[in-house]
């Protein structure tokens, strides 16, 4: 998913003003243990979107690109 995005970087600073799509497991993996994770409801799977300065219509379309083309898979 995270791949297909074009607007949302996939990398960067939380206090960056760029709009960032991070799999969670990388931000909070080396904190917590697997058994945390998995008692937070945290999988591979789950990305924690941080909205930038982009305009909110860009950011939208970004992330229905993404999914439609994850739901082409």
């Amino acid at each position: 998913f995270v791949d297909n995005l074009e607007i949302f970087e996939a990398v960067g600073s939380l206090g960056s003003v760029h709009s960032l799509a991070i799999p969670t497991r990388d931000i909070n993996g080396a904190d917590l243990s697997d058994a945390e994770l998995a008692d937070s409801g945290i999988t591979d799977g789950t990305i924690r979107l941080c909205l930038g300065l982009e305009d909110i219509d860009d950011l939208k379309n970004d992330l229905a690109r993404a999914f439609d083309r994850v739901g082409d898979m």
